[in-house]
C-alpha cells in the first residue's frame, strides 16, 4: 500500500450521467473524494440494499466483452474505462455511487471521464 502522502483523491464530488453500452439503461455516477487509505468502494445506490464492495480482483463476477464488478446480483457492468481514468490521474481513494447497472459509456473511450476528473 502507498503512503498516505503518496495517495491522492479528487478534490471536489465529480458527476457522470448517460447510457450504458451494455444495458441501454439510462445512470449516473457520483464520485466523492475520500481520505488515505480508503481505497475506491462502489455503491449501487438504485438498489433496496444499496450494496457496496471493493474495487478489487475479488469482486469481479466475469468479463463478457466488459469487466462486472459486485456480487451475484448486485452488479456494476463496464467500469473498465473509469477505471483506467483513475488509474492514469493515480486516484487512490474514493467513494462512487453507481445510479443503475453500468457506468455511463459517453464517447466508447476514458476520455469524457477524464475531462471531468482533471
Amino acid at each position: 500500500m502507498k503512503e498516505a502522502k503518496d495517495q491522492t483523491t479528487l478534490a471536489d464530488v465529480v458527476e457522470l450521467a448517460g447510457k450504458g453500452l451494455f444495458t441501454g439503461a439510462t445512470t449516473s455516477v457520483r464520485l466523492y473524494p475520500r481520505e488515505a487509505d480508503y481505497g475506491i468502494i462502489l455503491q449501487r445506490v438504485d438498489l433496496p440494499s444499496k450494496p457496496f464492495f471493493s474495487a478489487t480482483v475479488d469482486n469481479v463476477l466475469g468479463t463478457p466483452r466488459c469487466t462486472i464488478l459486485g456480487k451475484k446480483g448486485e452488479e456494476i457492468w463496464t467500469v473498465e474505462h473509469l477505471f483506467s481514468a483513475l488509474q492514469a490521474l493515480q486516484i487512490d481513494n474514493l467513494h462512487i455511487e453507481v445510479q443503475g447497472p453500468e457506468i455511463p459509456i459517453g464517447d466508447g473511450s476514458a476520455f469524457f471521464i477524464m475531462e471531468k476528473l482533471m
